[in-house]
């Protein structure tokens, strides 16, 4: 990639902090965390000329509300707030994850749009039960899947994980030594949700269920919080920092399934090789030269998932590499089940992070579920 084009990197991180709710609302949220990520940069609030986000709130039912600044943040709020707007020169809205938008930023640097570009993503906890459908009628597919309680992405996970279980032989109790030492690497991260609280044996005596096999343990823990990167050309991030997180591929996938299903196992395999392929073909590696990943685990069974899709981990051994059973790093924050629903920013930070900090030489972050509006992005060293 190095003089083909200008090389996007990520030269700084920042994290609000992370509850359950807060008293302080997603706007002032993110403006913390943007805040922090500038300051981690070593660059000045005024020069940041680019924003971009995913602002919808992923509600599945009740009354799906979307006010700026509380239950969304949009750039044009956020610009304006921060007294930056006269100075923006690109901005962008995405729905689905906020993979999209980090792609977006990526192409934007690159065709020089803009030279510093903030990616953001806001989330927020809605007060009651977040997942209930409150309408008096149901439409689309919700006319059939509405009735037997279908409307949600635990209960479509349920189905996931019960056929990763039926066809690579992985049991119950392979899921619950994985999710104790993810919770156990969780519980060092000092901003996650679950900072300082491992899981015991005890916590898996008597779980709740919500789509069996998926448990609540097997579920990620719904926040307040936003994060926040910074994205420059590969030259300025290196003269700002050591070591920038330079990215060497961007892929996003629109792969569906067929057969009308939210999710699938099959096709979600498919999809995520797909882009595992195209992520490493565009960055020039091999599967050996990943030395991290951070895999996407809004629920458990997406993280082996993946790592048996993208070609480190045999089929049916993703869980034992996910519990540090090879050289390859996994979930180095603790995920989104430790750190918290954060809709792919744990990845992507993490990813970056472990090339930032000296941990890696490469690494990469994988979104969703391999269907449409996932991503795999890679990153490395200069």
């Amino acid at each position: 990639m190095a003089g083909t084009r200008t090389e996007a990197a990520v030269a700084g991180v920042g994290y609000s902090a992370i509850a359950r709710r807060q008293e302080d609302s997603s706007l002032r949220l993110t403006i913390t965390a943007v805040h922090r990520a500038v300051e981690d940069a070593g660059i000045e609030l005024g020069e940041i000329d680019g924003l971009g986000t995913s602002p919808a709130m992923p509600v599945y039912g009740g009354t799906q509300s979307a006010r700026d600044g509380v239950d969304v943040v949009t750039p044009q709020l956020l610009a304006r707030t921060l007294g930056i707007a006269e100075t923006l020169s690109w901005s962008g809205t995405t729905h689905s994850m906020v993979t999209a938008s980090f792609t977006d930023a990526v192409d934007a640097i690159r065709g020089g749009r803009c030279r510093f570009a903030i990616v953001y993503r806001a989330l927020t906890m809605p007060r009651g039960r977040y997942s209930n459908i409150e309408a008096k009628a149901a439409h689309g597919r919700n006319q059939f899947f509405a009735p037997i309680g279908f409307t949600m992405p635990a209960a479509w996970a349920g189905t996931v994980m019960q056929r990763y279980l039926s066809t690579t032989g992985a049991t119950r109790a392979d899921f619950d030594r994985y999710l104790l030492h993810n919770r156990q690497v969780g519980a060092e991260n000092p901003r996650a949700f679950f900072s300082r609280q491992p899981l015991t044996t005890d916590d898996f005596l008597h779980p709740r269920i919500i789509a069996e096999p998926l448990t609540m343990l097997d579920c990620d823990i719904p926040v307040d919080g936003s994060v926040a990167m910074v994205l420059t050309d590969g030259e300025t991030a290196h003269r700002l920092r050591e070591r920038p997180a330079v990215i060497r591929a961007a892929i996003m996938s629109h792969t569906y399934s067929p057969t009308g299903a939210p999710l699938s196992l099959d096709y979600m395999l498919e999809g995520a090789r797909s882009l595992g392929d195209r992520v490493l073909r565009e960055a020039g590696w091999s599967r050996g030269d990943i030395d991290a990943v951070q895999a996407y685990d809004g629920f458990a069974v997406l993280a082996p998932m993946w790592l048996e899709a993208l070609g480190v981990a045999a089929p049916g051994e993703g869980l034992d590499v996910l519990q540090g059973g090879s050289a390859l790093l996994t979930n180095t924050n603790g995920g989104s089940l430790s750190e918290g629903r954060l809709h792919g920013m744990t990845q992507l930070a993490g990813a970056a992070e472990v090339i930032m900090a000296g941990r890696a030489e490469t690494s990469i972050a994988t979104v969703s579920s391999g269907l449409a509006g996932s991503a795999v992005i890679a990153f490395s060293s200069p």
